[in-house]
């Protein structure tokens, strides 16, 4: 990518990157790292046309939903409660995530990079404005 300079980098992170999440410390912690990794990279790559987002998909049925169900009241009601929603609603729209990941890796984007976007904020906005230095990062000053 630094080479043909362009390119577009798409990090899938948790909802453990932006929230605490108790009893799940070590899950939280790798997607926290995850997000200032994609921070850090961005600024590496920054003059080489290559933008690095990361993107939290919002929840979705997965292996991790049962193993939560199934640890029940371990898991702590919060997580639980979680996991029961979205075992009965499917989680977010596969349609809204799918959007948020195709504009992230369009050209549409090229003028945002470093950013921690969750699939429910208000991205399309984004599309002909410069953000914040701030925003959109670890230390998401405001949401969307």
């Amino acid at each position: 990518m630094i080479a043909r300079r362009a390119g577009k980098i798409l990090v899938l992170v948790g909802r453990g990157a932006a929230n605490a999440r108790p009893n799940f410390s070590a899950y939280a912690t790798s997607k926290t790292a995850l997000v200032r990794l994609v921070e850090t990279v961005a600024e590496e790559v920054r003059d080489h046309n290559v933008q690095v987002n990361c993107m939290s998909p919002g929840g979705a049925y997965t292996h991790m939903t049962d193993n939560i169900l199934e640890a029940g009241e371990r898991a702590g009601w919060k997580e639980l409660e979680r996991a029961e929603q979205v075992r009965l609603t499917g989680g977010e729209p596969v349609e809204k995530q799918v959007a948020m990941a195709l504009f992230l890796v369009s050209e549409r984007s090229n003028h945002i990079s470093g950013k921690f976007f969750h699939v429910s904020d208000d991205w399309r906005r984004l599309e002909n404005h410069n953000i914040p230095p701030d925003l959109f990062t670890l230390r998401r000053l405001q949401r969307g």
